[in-house]
């Protein structure tokens, strides 16, 4: 190391020493000008691979299990099933508690330093929230960053749009490992709410050129009308067709985003082509409620993580074939020699994604 890293490496030092002294509170204007997909998407697939580690199949709380991986090198995390707390009749407070270690930033530090995060996600989800004046978005989020030395509360993070771009952002890591869009390729966006716009934007600035058209749909029509104006402006080389039915939506698509609140499944499995790859986000009834089971049954299924899917995932769970993390650490692998195969990413979310992207952007806020 020269003087000059030398005496860089003491000032950023200087700078954290500084910041750990203070709780940080890092707005959502400020949480917005800082997220970019190639860092993002380097974030996910770290906490991908340290939720798939071996250590990590413990997701305890206990001390027991915790002295098993202390003295370890390898990127492991814990975390427990979220937790819902009603809020009189038309509220529920979810909380999300996480602790991952022995990651990397490469993407942002440009080196192999690990990061260890212990962070707490809570969520307000109140549906009257629309209806006042001003009105207020229904679902809200926060994130509490810890010391993961100490304890210490750190920082306070906007997690609104943190939890958007999260969810995109492993979906990115799926399609990558799983599909890997090639040229010319159809892409179907299922609903065009506020994770149907962030995929699709997600999807054309991180695989660019591979998509040629992109089919919309969304249950009230003006709102897909809406999508493609925008995505019009911003991509002219694609072209956005809004169709009149799911269905049509998918019929001919090579990767899918379903992103609904539908209670009843979206499509059917005849409805798809022999090689596509779905990336199913919404939430109605329960997490895979957009999806027929026979899609389920006859596709490789694959998840975030394993903790929380007896109940969360009730139904389905036994027709998972493994986590994200596995196959890119190569533990799991997809058979490809047919060249025909459909694949499907089951969205959850989790409190690791969600501390490793507060710790992101907190790396990048102190920085500033």
């Amino acid at each position: 190391m020269n003087s000059q890293q030398q005496n860089e490496k003491e000032e950023k030092d200087k700078r954290k020493q500084q910041h750990d002294n203070d709780v940080l509170f890092i707005k959502e204007s400020v949480v917005r000008k800082l997220l970019n997909w190639n860092d993002c998407v380097d974030a996910m697939e770290s906490a991908l691979v340290a939720m798939s580690s071996a250590s990590s199949s413990l997701s305890s709380t206990s001390s027991s299990s915790s002295s098993q991986v202390a003295n370890r090198d390898e990127p492991f995390s814990y975390q427990t099933p979220r937790t819902f707390t009603m809020a009189g009749n038309d509220g529920v407070l979810l909380t999300m508690p996480g602790y991952a270690a022995n990651y990397t930033l490469s993407m942002v530090t440009g080196n192999n330093e690990k990061h260890s995060t212990l962070a707490c996600k809570l969520v307000t989800s109140f549906a009257k929230n629309s209806q006042l004046n001003p009105p207020l978005p229904t679902i809200l989020a926060t994130i509490l960053l810890f010391n993961s030395s100490t304890g210490k509360l750190k920082a306070i993070v906007d997690g609104t749009d943190i939890t958007a771009w999260r969810t995109a952002s492993v979906s990115l890591v799926a399609t990558k490992y799983l599909h890997r869009p090639q040229q010319n390729s159809i892409l179907a966006i299922v609903g065009t709410g506020t994770q149907g716009r962030i995929h699709a934007l997600a999807m054309l600035n991180y695989f660019p050129n591979a998509f040629t058209r992109i089919n919309l749909w969304n249950r009230t029509k003006a709102r897909a009308d809406c999508l493609r104006d925008e995505l019009n402006e911003l991509f002219p080389e694609v072209e956005i067709v809004v169709v009149d039915t799911s269905v049509e939506c998918v019929i001919d698509a090579d990767c899918i985003v379903t992103a609904t609140n539908s209670p009843l499944p979206l499509f059917e499995l005849k409805d798809l082509k022999e090689d596509v790859h779905i990336n199913a986000i919404g939430a109605g009834i329960n997490h895979h409620s957009e999806l027929p089971m026979e899609i389920y049954q006859f596709a490789d299924v694959f998840i975030e993580s394993n903790v929380g899917i007896q109940t969360e995932l009730k139904g389905i769970a036994e027709f998972i074939n493994g986590e994200i993390g596995e196959i890119i650490v190569g533990r799991k692998h997809l058979d490809d020699a047919s060249g025909k195969r459909r694949t499907v990413f089951q969205s959850m979310g989790n409190a690791i994604e969600d501390g490793i992207m507060a710790n992101l952007i907190y790396q990048k806020f102190i920085e500033l």
